[in-house]
């Protein structure tokens, strides 16, 4: 209504719209697992020994060549790199940056970051990442592409397909922030 109003057919203008960013970015939401990390001390310690502002370089399992391709194809500003596991509002935080597995220096997915301390094998995560990320990824250096695991709420899945057996759906979404797994989550498109 709005673009035969604004827009009518007697003006000879062809309106051309790509909504596909707008209609799928919430759709998923990726996670990723700290692979390595490394402390750069900068040689900075205070009258105990004690470290002074530690720099944490974290680096994970998929990268700007893989799902966050987005950074360097789209010229996405940023990502808003979240920690799954729950984090206090005292916990004390440390200049941080986020790297891709590559190896490559351009693998950066997100630089001065001030996040609490994290160990190996946790979990980050980043919202709205259903446009233009899994498609364009590639296999550079060698790296696989990311496993792929998707997860249906009970809820959703039943207001989608009221009246289908969803065999790969739980029964509520798993805490993952209290440290349950995806382990029993449903590894197939159902």
């Amino acid at each position: 209504m709005a673009l035969d109003k604004y827009f009518p057919a007697e003006e000879g203008i062809d309106l051309i719209a790509e909504p596909g960013r707008y209609m799928v970015a919430s759709a998923f939401t990726i996670a990723v697992n700290i692979i390595s990390k490394r402390i750069e001390t900068r040689h900075q310690h205070d009258n105990n020994g004690e470290l002074i502002n530690p720099v944490v370089m974290y680096f994970v399992s998929d990268g700007v060549y893989g799902s966050f391709n987005c950074l360097l194809y789209d010229h996405a500003a940023e990502v808003k790199i979240k920690p799954l596991k729950y984090v206090d509002v005292n916990d004390m935080t440390f200049e941080s940056s986020v790297w891709g597995p590559t190896c490559d220096g351009i693998d950066c997915i997100a630089t001065h970051l001030q996040l609490p301390m994290h160990e190996v094998d946790e979990w980050f995560y980043v919202e709205n990442m259903g446009a233009y990320t899994i498609a364009a990824a590639s296999t550079f250096n060698g790296m696989q592409n990311p496993r792929r695991i998707y997860y249906c709420d009970e809820g959703i899945w039943l207001n989608v397909y009221p009246k289908t057996v969803y065999n790969c759906a739980q029964s509520g979404t798993p805490d993952l922030r209290q440290g349950h797994s995806l382990q029993n989550t449903c590894e197939k498109v159902c």
